[in-house]
């Protein structure tokens, strides 16, 4: 509604703009942030799942693993080495 548009109707041109759904954006932007966070600060992963709204973080890990393919433990320790 805030488009101005049917939501079929921006879906299907953000898709076509973007490449991706806007669900599937959503979701790369949430794991961008994790990484950021995961990278540059100690907070445990349940306070940075939480904080990017997850309120599950067995799937905040699900989701993490699937798209960078290592869990979110995995991906801290490689950035410390």
């Amino acid at each position: 509604a805030e488009a101005g548009m049917p939501p079929r109707t921006f879906r299907r041109r953000f898709h076509a703009m973007v490449g991706c759904s806007p669900h599937q954006y959503l979701i790369g932007c949430r794991i961008g942030h994790a990484k950021e966070m995961l990278g540059g600060t100690e907070l445990p992963i349940k306070t940075i799942a939480g904080q990017l709204g997850y309120q599950d973080v067995s799937f905040f890990t699900r989701q993490f693993r699937m798209i960078t393919g290592v869990a979110p433990a995995a991906y801290r320790r490689s950035r410390e080495a």
